[in-house]
């Protein structure tokens, strides 16, 4: 197909229709993959924090500081049920988000290819396939910026974002901070500065006035311990980008710098997102996400748009682009699929759910940390929101203590009652043999003894005496 035959196609009404079905499908196959194989669970992270929090919520049990996205999905749990709910409802604020990104490319004046383009950038991301599969609190986040600034730009409705933008300020400092970097950035695009003034204003005396209220609003953090592996998705990282994506960002970087008409914060603006990438800082990804697709989606438009001087060369170049996309869709979707929790595994924590105390506190590798907590009505000693590396690495180190007296004193300091022990955790996670570290001391009766063993022999659970 050449290239002005393709740009004819991409234009067409109906192709942008069926862009938005198909991107929104892209969005959410690792769920779809999921359920034609059978698991209908929420993979395995962030969303069974909040699954776990929405369920003491819809019992009337609230935890501070507060948090909207939870409240949201307690409210909806009493009908659907939480998981469901923490499920459908971040795929629906996808489809919301994707059909947004098209009234706004189209409120800029964009071509169909252009927001096609914008919408085919969005859901390959593995970043926003992420946070709209995970049931993560961010597809709420990112829905409401969405829609804030679409209405921004709307002459009549222009007073409906500042509603939008004080419900986002009430998502604590961070998701603030990502607000008002989002509307100084769009508001200039757009030349309205009197605009932004007011949305900027609106959060600011918000965030101000919640100092003065009894309790507190805000949005779990997240733990990395290898930022740069979670910015570049293809290094195995749970969010970030595809390498080839990486690579067009600074294409697009390099674009903007030598526009003239660019505004000079929106340079100083890149220069610190260039800067703070070099830093390998991971949570610019939250901050940047958007621009990063506006970066990318403006290098394709002008591979598109440039005359090569040979087209078979611009229909590699483009052939490459999508290769690479749907190399890091593929690999990151293969990895989502493939996420716990494995029902012997929801069984076993079920179980000490009911014939253990509810009050228990497990000790057990990081990543099952929120599992534990939400289906055996527990606590986990670790898990993936704690950020302090000295605690970490101080409670990583008794899984290899080898020696009894010093394992029971640790373990007791932290009045560990019960070890939930997978053969994930044998084979690499924690251990790499059978008998390694506290593997080694499970023998000793007058310390441990054994609770519970799955009936495929995959999950032990012991109890500290």
């Amino acid at each position: 197909m050449e290239i002005r035959d393709l740009n004819s196609f991409l234009n067409k009404k109906s192709t942008l229709m069926i862009s938005i079905l198909f991107c929104f499908l892209l969005l959410i196959s690792p769920l779809i993959i999921r359920f034609m194989s059978g698991n209908v669970m929420v993979p395995n992270g962030i969303g069974y924090y909040h699954a776990a929090r929405s369920t003491d919520y819809l019992g009337g049990n609230y935890h501070m500081p507060i948090n909207l996205y939870e409240i949201l999905i307690s409210l909806l749990g009493g009908s659907f049920g939480i998981l469901i709910s923490n499920l459908l409802f971040p795929a629906m604020f996808g489809l919301f988000s994707l059909i947004l990104i098209t009234l706004i490319s189209k409120q800029n004046e964009q071509s169909n290819r252009n927001t096609i383009i914008n919408l085919f950038v969005f859901s390959s991301m593995p970043f926003f396939i992420n946070i709209f599969t995970h049931g993560n609190q961010f597809s709420f986040v990112y829905f409401m910026l969405l829609l804030a600034l679409y209405v921004f730009k709307e002459k009549n409705h222009y007073w409906l974002s500042l509603i939008f933008f004080l419900v986002l300020s009430f998502m604590g400092k961070f998701v603030s901070s990502i607000a008002i970097f989002l509307i100084i950035f769009y508001g200039l695009i757009i030349k309205d500065k009197n605009k932004i003034i007011y949305a900027v204003a609106v959060i600011v005396l918000s965030q101000l006035g919640q100092l003065l209220i009894p309790f507190t609003f805000d949005i779990v953090s997240y733990v990395v311990t290898s930022p740069i592996q979670e910015l570049i998705s293809d290094l195995g990282g749970s969010f970030g980008i595809g390498f080839m994506q990486f690579v067009l960002f600074f294409f697009g970087f390099i674009l903007y710098w030598i526009d003239e008409k660019s505004h000079y914060f929106i340079k100083v603006s890149l220069i610190l997102l260039f800067l703070s990438i070099f830093t390998f800082n991971f949570m610019v990804v939250f901050i940047y996400a958007l621009i990063f697709v506006m970066m990318i989606a403006k290098s394709i438009v002008h591979i598109f748009d440039t005359e090569w001087h040979s087209v078979t060369l611009q229909k590699i170049a483009l052939l490459i682009i999508v290769s690479s996309f749907m190399f890091s869709f593929i690999s990151y979707t293969d990895r989502v699929v493939n996420e716990g929790p494995e029902p012997e595994f929801i069984d076993s924590l079920q179980w000490a759910g009911e014939n253990l105390p509810v009050d228990s506190l497990y000790f057990s590798a990081q990543k099952y940390g929120f599992l534990i907590d939400f289906y055996s009505g527990g606590t986990s000693v670790i898990d993936q929101k704690i950020v302090n590396q000295n605690y970490l690495e101080q409670i990583n180190s008794i899984f290899k203590i080898h020696n009894l007296k010093v394992a029971r004193k640790a373990l007791h300091e932290l009045g560990v009652d019960y070890i939930i022990i997978t053969d994930e955790m044998k084979s690499g996670l924690v251990w790499n043999s059978d008998d390694d570290g506290i593997l080694f001391l499970l023998r000793n009766n007058e310390t441990f003894r054994n609770k519970y063993i799955s009936p495929d022999k995959t999950i032990e659970i012991w109890e500290v005496i």
